[in-house]
């Protein structure tokens, strides 16, 4: 009795709000979604009162009240929402995972992985020796999290194959089917003269960011000068052009592995660099392709470490699908 004259009280204090954001109403879906037995049961819309054994919990006032096994009130707490909500929320990312519980915490192993952003694993991009892109797992990385990470990119179809490729079952990373971008990493590492400040007048000319950055996405030869799109020293205004002509901007989070040009450092409408987006860790890290300058080699590097990793303005290009 005495539970139910407190939760009366709670509501009667919040039911403006929750009347102004309940948006489940809308839909005919009441806020009871989960039954464990008679006694618990658990809700995850964060606007109506929450009953969770034996405790009552409001979402608009914040407030948790806690009774014993007679209906008598042992305390009210005030608490963070945001932190309850962690509890009283299907994790969004849960579609991406089926084959887990939406509760669970790494995978039901805390001895070996932790979880410090709650999003969902990544994979680590590097170039092996012999050029080969090789993605790193992370705590979690699992043959789905694979799909996620090559998803839109010409990997896409091949992401049961790569992940059988592993060479056991325990193994912690995958290496990519050779391609332009892995033939360009291999040059660089079979000419590492090419590729020098110590470059004499005579010695082979080198091709710059933009080069490598549109001849990477359009699958062409990037270090095969006559195989290759443009100039080897591409100048801004035509990269721009380039853009212009066969991208459309996008914002970041629909980036594509080895697809998506990232232009940097725009100066006079101009970007001063380009980068081809590779993908980003647990962290957010986002990692890229690129060359940065004439004599370097190419590289997958983190973002934040090309140059002086601090950038005026960056935009994300994907191909508009026009004809080239």
């Amino acid at each position: 009795m005495k539970k139910s004259i407190f939760a009366f009280a709670i509501l009667i204090l919040g039911l403006v709000r929750v009347q102004a954001q309940n948006p489940y109403a809308a839909l005919g879906i009441e806020e009871q979604v989960l039954h464990y037995d008679d006694t618990h049961k658990e809700v995850f819309d964060n606007d109506t009162l929450k009953s969770i054994g034996y405790a009552i919990y409001s979402p608009s006032l914040g407030l948790m009240a806690l009774y014993d096994l007679k209906d008598s009130l042992i305390g009210v707490q005030k608490i963070d929402p945001s932190k309850v909500a962690r509890w009283l929320s299907v994790d969004p990312l849960a579609k991406e995972f089926p084959e887990w519980s939406p509760y669970n915490y790494v995978k039901n192993n805390p001895l070996i992985y932790i979880d410090p952003d709650g999003r969902a694993p990544e994979w680590v991009p590097t170039v092996g020796e012999d050029g080969s892109i090789v993605l790193q797992m992370e705590a979690n990385d699992n043959f789905q999290t694979l799909q996620t990470y090559l998803k839109g990119s010409d990997y896409e179809g091949q992401a049961a194959q790569i992940w059988n490729s592993r060479s056991h079952k325990g193994g912690t990373h995958v290496t990519l089917p050779s391609d332009n971008y892995s033939r360009a990493f291999g040059y660089a590492i079979q000419n590492p003269d090419e590729f020098s400040d110590r470059q004499q007048p005579n010695d082979p000319q080198n091709y710059n960011c933009y080069h490598f950055a549109i001849n990477g996405v359009w699958e062409k030869e990037i270090y095969s000068f006559w195989s290759s799109y443009g100039d080897y020293n591409m100048e801004p205004e035509a990269a721009q052009q380039v853009l212009n002509e066969f991208f459309k901007p996008v914002t970041s989070d629909k980036a594509i592995f080895g697809e998506t040009i990232i232009g940097v450092n725009y100066s006079g409408g101009l970007p001063q660099h380009f980068m081809v987006y590779a993908g980003k860790d647990n962290s957010g890290n986002i990692y890229v392709m690129q060359k940065y300058g004439m004599s370097e080699a190419p590289s997958i590097i983190k973002m934040s470490e090309v140059g002086t990793g601090k950038y005026n303005d960056q935009k994300f290009f994907n191909e508009n699908g026009g004809q080239r």
